[in-house]
């Protein structure tokens, strides 16, 4: 049987989401960076959304 490591400390993971319209721009992905640090997340999921056409809804 593994023993457990006695010194090991508990942390919680900070996971965050960020649905952005296009990382294509200028400084926008160093910007999601800024954004991640300042709330110290561990993870960031990104979804990145592109309208076809440029955006035109009928």
């Amino acid at each position: 049987m593994a023993q457990k490591n006695q010194n090991q400390t508990k942390r919680d993971l900070r996971v965050g989401t960020c649905n952005v319209c296009s990382l294509y721009r200028a400084g926008a992905f160093k910007e999601l960076v800024k954004e991640a640090d300042r709330y110290s997340l561990d993870f960031v999921e990104i979804q990145e959304l592109r309208w076809p056409d440029g955006g035109v809804l009928a």
